[in-house]
Parts: C-alpha cells; sequence; structure tokens
C-alpha cells in the first residue's frame, strides 16, 4: 500500500461526511485515484501534497481512457473533497479551466413503451395487469402504480356522491 494510500484511508475514516454511499464512492475514487497518480509518477504523493500538476495529468489520463464526462466531473467532486480537507482548494481550477464538458442530459429519444393488447394479454397476474394499465391510462410510476388502493382514492363508497370530484 502506497504512503499516498495509507493517508487517504486515515482522512477518509476521519472525516465521514455524506450518507453511506456517498463515503464508500468517495473511498473507491480516491483509491483508485491514488492509484492511478502512482501509475503516472507520483510515488512519494503525501496526501498534503496535491498540486495542480497532479490534476491535470489525472484528467489527461481520463480524456484518454474516453471516460464519461459525469464520471470525470465525479472524480473531480471528490478530489475537491480531498482539497478542502486538506485546506488546498485553491490549487483546483475549475471545470472550465481544466477543459471538462458540460454535461449533456437529454437524449431527446422517448423512452416511452407503449402498452398494447398483445402486451396485455401476456400478462396472467391479473394485478400485475391492473397495474399496468394504471401506468398506461394515468402516467404513474411502477412504485405508484403498485400502491394505487382504489378503496382509499374514493374514500370507502364508490356510490357517494360527496366523494366523487367535480
Amino acid at each position: 500500500m502506497s504512503k499516498l494510500t495509507w493517508q487517504l484511508k486515515n482522512l477518509l475514516r476521519h472525516n465521514r461526511d455524506g450518507g453511506r454511499a456517498t463515503q464508500k464512492t468517495r473511498q473507491e475514487t480516491l483509491m483508485l485515484t491514488s492509484k492511478q497518480l502512482n501509475e503516472l509518477g507520483f510515488v512519494q504523493l503525501k496526501v498534503t501534497g496535491l498540486k495542480t500538476k497532479h490534476i491535470t495529468q489525472l484528467i489527461e489520463k481520463w480524456k484518454a481512457d474516453e471516460l464519461a464526462t459525469g464520471t470525470i466531473k465525479n472524480r473531480m467532486s471528490h478530489i475537491r473533497w480531498w482539497a478542502g480537507k486538506t485546506n488546498r482548494t485553491h490549487l483546483i481550477p475549475t471545470n472550465d479551466e481544466l477543459g471538462i464538458d458540460k454535461r449533456i442530459y437529454v437524449t431527446n429519444e422517448s423512452k416511452a413503451v407503449q402498452l398494447t393488447p398483445e402486451h396485455l394479454n401476456q400478462v396472467n397476474d391479473p394485478y400485475i395487469r391492473y397495474s399496468l394499465q394504471l401506468q398506461a391510462q394515468f402516467g404513474l410510476r411502477r412504485e405508484e402504480s403498485i400502491k394505487f388502493n382504489a378503496h382509499y382514492a374514493d374514500n370507502g363508497d364508490k356510490n357517494n356522491p360527496k366523494s366523487r370530484l367535480v
């Protein structure tokens, strides 16, 4: 285990910011970053020795590996956390200065699947069939359609005129 990896593990152990999933992801990212910095020739790097040149070389490596923009930004987020804990934030350039592109959120392609009678006939369970019909008719998500309770929705009396929406 390199000196940097050991020091990062101690830093993570003493700074438990965020939820457990965030902590786990941060640890995985920083351990990978330590390994990659070691491969790039920064063998004697200490946890307090992070500099701009280390970041730029990591970004070049990640771009050469053709990592997605979102992945690079997520990794930079964890490196900025590291820099913040060691008072080195002033040495970390912005994403624009590092040449990291903007995220692309919309693909302009619909992921919707049309529910046809043929699809519905393949479903044997009547409750799942009702759930699928609720999703199609009202635009509900899967979980919402499963939890839908008609008895609750009409206050338990479908013939009560006061319970009907106008």
